[in-house]
């Protein structure tokens, strides 16, 4: 049996995994889709315009891959931790640093979860993704940005640390992930 914390980012992580398999099998163009009846059928018409993979979608699917996981996984993979945190030295462009320190010694996944955790994330249509962090009681912002032909790469590889904290769970549960 799985503990209740890795039945959490376990159940989080297969949501998302639906939502993207929805938008890679082009769910809002089947005939199921079309036959749907919502409760509240604005709803259907807002889904069909702005699509399955959306900046609510991307903003859900952060919170289930760096918010619920953090304690959990993030510290049993360095080593992945730390090739993401490469890539968004590489990546991303810190608009605003209150907190004085060079780019190679800022955590920017802690600050980019800190900011999808609290909801302070921003977008500038078709172009990118801007993350702001506040510590209020430093009384310090940083801003990260990072161009949307970058995101699905970092979902990419948030994606690659959850399936190998899958696998590792399944090696020691015989295989199985007992939801």
């Amino acid at each position: 049996m799985i503990s209740q914390a890795d039945n959490l980012v376990l159940q989080s992580y297969y949501s998302v995994s639906l939502i993207a398999e929805l938008r890679n099998n082009a769910f809002l163009e089947s005939h199921y889709f079309e036959s749907m009846k919502f409760s509240a059928p604005w709803i259907k018409e807002e889904i069909k315009s702005i699509g399955v993979d959306n900046q609510g979608s991307l903003l859900m699917s952060l919170y289930a891959m760096l918010v619920v996981p953090r304690e959990l996984i993030f510290k049993k993979y360095p080593d992945k931790v730390d090739d993401i945190q490469r890539f968004l030295r590489s990546k991303c462009k810190i608009t605003k640093n209150e907190y004085g320190t060079q780019i190679e010694s800022i955590d920017i996944l802690r600050h980019i979860r800190n900011s999808v955790s609290h909801a302070s994330v921003a977008f500038v249509p078709n172009s990118l993704v801007v993350f702001s962090d506040e510590n209020f009681k430093a009384k310090k912002t940083i801003e990260v940005e990072l161009s949307l032909k970058y995101v699905g790469s970092f979902l990419s590889a948030l994606q690659e640390l959850h399936l190998t904290h899958i696998k590792m769970n399944q090696k020691s549960h015989g295989g199985r992930n007992d939801c």
